[in-house]
């Protein structure tokens, strides 16, 4: 059982307070399937039928198994509190408790954002925040040197390379462990075969793509998530580049004269589209030829594709817990490799590891589950990339994080100098 406090005096953007039974209400709505949300597998551990409220700003939780990292469980990335008895989500009934209330939202267009004046913990710096979607990075790029933006995310690593020192340019650079992986599905053909996965995760040249791709802004990854956070296990031997012993797999898996495969990519992350060149290089030193098809960045995690080509190139910049519940679970939203393995009982070791409350024993148990999936999951994580972000120096106030892009988007931080 946990109790947990909220804070007091925290209202929504109408001027409701934000209380116990907001959260509650919340919960439930998460945890029906009508809802399909996301954060379904995080609230799935909780009994919300036994789970009460002690007071207006205090919950008594109940679960239906051990959690030992329960505030983590919470701070999922999509378990977002909205007020009590709020079903219907447009940009007309937007009503939260951030620094910010939304005033206009256009799909694939814009978003924009007004001061709150009663947030709790002080009222942000800057009056409007106007958020653009240009998708092509150069374009982006053009309008930050143009003046028509302040703040720009992913900038590409060559036009970072070419703007260190450059005082025109505000980088915004933070080390993390944000990686473009390559996925194969392990219940589709030809990556049903674990020595189809195992070549091609030798077909890769890992030193070659931090050097040409991520130009020195990371460092060479080895197909299990989360580097730099406390989970992630070091101790795995490094995956190297090796053709010929691919090319040996690939024999014994039945494709003697090599294998062609479609591999689907765009440049909706850093680095993404320019790894999947090299791959198709690199990995045709092992007989393995990659037809590259490119596909629009706005609607490429949004397509009939995406969880379901056997070859295709995804984005994650966070610890492996985080990414085993998005996607490593049978019931998983974002399942793009189809893990586990039929038959395997890793899920349901994964919920029993996360019952464990001390942390060191905790990530005992998540380094052997990332052992089998290092030797037989559908990853191939060749690197780890720094964020980097670009601002125009009148900037003030972006603190770096190398998980989400412009400082976590704390906009209530930042300010513009004349």
């Amino acid at each position: 059982m946990w109790t947990l406090k909220l804070r007091q005096g925290v209202t929504f953007h109408d001027g409701t307070p934000f209380t116990a039974d907001d959260v509650l209400w919340t919960l439930n709505l998460v945890a029906d399937p009508d809802s399909a949300s996301e954060a379904a597998t995080s609230v799935e551990p909780i009994d919300l039928g036994a789970t009460r409220k002690i007071s207006d700003h205090s919950i008594e939780f109940h679960l239906n198994r051990p959690i030992g990292d329960f505030a983590r469980l919470l701070g999922s990335k999509a378990l977002l509190i909205v007020p009590d008895g709020q079903s219907e989500f447009t940009a007309e009934t937007a009503n939260g408790t951030g620094p910010f209330k939304l005033k206009e939202f256009l799909i694939g267009e814009r978003t924009v954002l007004t001061a709150n004046e009663n947030y709790h913990a002080g009222r942000p710096h800057v009056d409007t925040v106007e958020m653009i979607q240009i998708p092509d990075n150069t374009a982006r790029f053009n309008a930050l040197q143009g003046g028509q933006v302040e703040a720009m995310i992913f900038l590409e690593y060559p036009q970072a390379k070419a703007l260190e020192g450059d005082d025109s340019v505000q980088l915004i650079r933070g080390p993390g462990s944000v990686t473009v992986p390559f996925t194969m599905r392990v219940d589709e053909a030809p990556f049903n075969d674990p020595k189809v996965r195992e070549a091609f995760k030798l077909a890769v040249d890992r030193q070659q793509m931090v050097d040409n791709v991520l130009l020195g802004f990371g460092r060479v990854g080895n197909d299990v998530f989360g580097d730099g956070y406390p989970s992630f296990n070091q101790s795995l031997e490094q995956r190297e580049y090796d053709p010929e012993r691919a090319k040996e797999l690939l024999a014994e898996a039945g494709h003697p004269d090599g294998l062609t495969v479609t591999l689907y990519t765009s440049d909706a992350g850093p680095g993404m589209k320019e790894s999947a060149t090299a791959l198709k290089e690199q990995a045709s030193a092992a007989g393995i030829n990659i037809q590259i098809e490119t596909l629009d960045s706005a609607e490429y995690f949004a397509n009939d594709l995406y969880l379901s080509a056997p070859f295709y190139q995804s984005f994650w910049s966070e610890a492996f817990e985080n990414v085993a519940q998005g996607a490593l679970l049978p019931d998983s939203p974002y399942n793009e490799t189809g893990w586990p393995l039929e038959g395997s009982d890793w899920a349901d070791r994964f919920r029993e590891a996360q019952g464990i409350a001390a942390d060191d024993e905790r990530n005992a148990i998540y380094g052997q589950l990332q052992e089998e999936l290092w030797a037989e999951g559908g990853y191939i994580i060749w690197g780890f990339g720094d964020l980097v972000d670009a601002a125009s120096p009148k900037v003030k106030g972006i603190v770096p994080n190398g998980v989400f892009p412009l400082g976590h988007f704390n906009f209530k931080d930042w300010s513009i100098e004349p």
